[in-house]
């Protein structure tokens, strides 16, 4: 099998083990017992990512965690070591959604617009679902310096380089599009769709009116046709 092929079937393999454990490990010695055990690490993420929806991340605690999930502190601390365990891995966690839903996208078929039009809209629809991920990754990886931090950064790095590089390669082959910095490229897709949701007020600002799904639908074909297209004028 060429290497290319490898790389795919890594990558998504990765995504989809990503996706459905939630970076699960084994239990050793510790072992929480009796209703406790019941309540694992996947529902403490899912709860500690609700939380996340309505408070800001300097709030959450594992005490909090507890309280919300009706478990001792020590089950949280059993889990994730740490407040900084459960932000390391709640961003593993949904890194590893958010890589497995765009490589569907861009693995679809379809032209170059269409592809990069959907893996748009759902990296805003990720982004409105999970408000807290920006936050998260700043605080907890971006302005950190510890082993675990550097591990989700470099993952999520060729995560992000290889999305960018499988859509250019495609696009280049289909002769739909021209190569260009991958890691750009990826910025470019990101950071828009993070400040246009995290910008939300300002959004609403501009335009006077609330942002909606219709609103995130037309950005999306907004940003493939500029993108895509360019601003000059069209002949």
């Amino acid at each position: 099998m060429p290497a290319g092929s490898n790389r795919v079937a890594g990558m998504a393999r990765m995504a989809k083990e990503n996706s459905e454990s939630g970076g699960e490990r084994k239990r050793g010695k510790g072992r929480p017992s009796g209703a406790e055990s019941a309540v694992g690490r996947n529902r403490i993420l899912e709860l500690a990512a609700d939380f996340l929806k309505t408070h800001p991340v300097s709030e959450l605690s594992t005490v909090n965690i507890a309280k919300v999930a009706g478990v001792d502190p020590a089950l949280v601390r059993y889990y994730f070591g740490s407040k900084n365990g459960l932000l390391a891995e709640l961003i593993s966690k949904s890194t590893g959604e958010r890589t497995a839903l765009s490589l569907r996208y861009l693995s679809d078929a379809g032209t170059a617009d269409q592809k990069l039009k959907q893996r748009v809209r759902s990296v805003l629809q990720a982004n409105v679902d999970s408000p807290y991920y920006h936050e998260v990754m700043v605080a907890r990886i971006f302005n950190a310096d510890d082993e675990a931090a550097r591990a989700i950064l470099n993952d999520l790095a060729q995560r992000g380089r290889y999305l960018a590089e499988k859509f250019m390669a495609d696009g280049e082959r289909s002769g739909e599009l021209r190569a260009v910095d991958p890691a750009f490229f990826h910025m470019l897709v990101v950071g828009a769709c993070s400040f246009f949701v995290t910008g939300r007020p300002l959004q609403e600002a501009m335009r006077g009116r609330k942002v909606n799904d219709r609103t995130l639908d037309a950005f999306a074909e907004f940003f493939v046709d500029v993108v895509l297209n360019g601003l000059k004028p069209r002949p």
